[in-house]
């Protein structure tokens, strides 16, 4: 179990096994309902850097798929369990987590892999829905206060600029 508000790293490779390019790196976590984790594979804080590009996937403990990233991914943990992380190079993003059925050749090369734990905590109302401009001049204004985070999402295609839409917040604060 990754413990609340910390991260921890472990550098590994995909291709170290004998499916090769069809290989893939499974990890196991304990979860909270509510937890905020943020998964990052990195092939460049390494040295030598790699080459690979990643493919993140998170599933519950019925190997039922949740989320996606490519070597980047946060998720905001849905209900108290276990969670499984698939590591695997782009290109092998079919593979069933439970059987091992269904991988394919993908990018291979090492990675160092952070996951992040956080608690979500309370959020401003001012948050709950925002339309976000699409230009400097249209952008929204996150009034956000002190020692307060807080998670953005929006639709790009939304407007009428359809998939060339650009979703953009403004923001101040002060040095120190």
């Amino acid at each position: 179990t990754i413990p609340l508000n910390s991260r921890i790293r472990i550098d590994s490779f995909i291709g170290d096994n004998p499916t090769g390019d069809g290989d893939v790196d499974l990890y196991e976590a304990d979860f909270t309902a509510g937890d905020v984790v943020v998964f990052e594979a990195d092939p460049f804080t390494l040295d030598p850097p790699s080459n690979l590009i990643s493919v993140l996937q998170v599933f519950n403990s019925a190997g039922d798929f949740l989320a996606f990233g490519v070597n980047f991914l946060d998720l905001i943990i849905p209900e108290t369990g276990t969670y499984f992380l698939g590591v695997s190079g782009v290109g092998n993003a079919s593979y069933d987590p439970i059987t091992g059925a269904g991988s394919s050749g993908g990018s291979v090369g090492a990675y160092a892999l952070t996951i992040t734990r956080l608690e979500l905590g309370e959020l401003p109302e001012v948050f709950t829905t925002i339309d976000t401009g699409d230009t400097l001049a249209t952008a929204s204004v996150l009034d956000l206060p002190v020692n307060h985070e807080a998670f953005l999402g929006g639709v790009i295609g939304d407007s009428a600029a359809g998939g060339r839409a650009v979703d953009g917040w403004s923001f101040s604060g002060n040095t120190g």
